[in-house]
């Protein structure tokens, strides 16, 4: 099963060049096609391209203050970590 492991970190890698996930200017944190060209502008994580979501993430005013800013990184872990488990159940 080493095609598997090694095969989900290429796939991973491709996955993430595919997609970006950003915070918007509104907050909400979204999964989406990555901008490519003279699309990308600056490496803000804040962002307002208007391709659209394939997910939303939206965290409550209480879930915030407990992130203290950290939420694209929470937000970025659990995109991964449903990305690794849709991998697991297809193999």
């Amino acid at each position: 099963m080493l095609l598997g492991i090694f095969g989900q970190d290429i796939l991973m890698q491709q996955l993430y060049s595919e997609l970006e996930l950003v915070e918007l200017d509104n907050g909400e944190i979204v999964l989406r096609q990555a901008r490519h060209g003279s699309e990308q502008g600056n490496s803000s994580t804040t962002a307002t391209y208007d391709a659209p979501p394939m997910l939303r993430i939206c965290f409550s005013h209480e879930s915030l203050a407990y992130m203290r800013g950290m939420q694209l990184d929470v937000a970025r872990h659990m995109v991964a970590a449903g990305i690794q488990r849709y991998n697991q159940l297809v193999v």
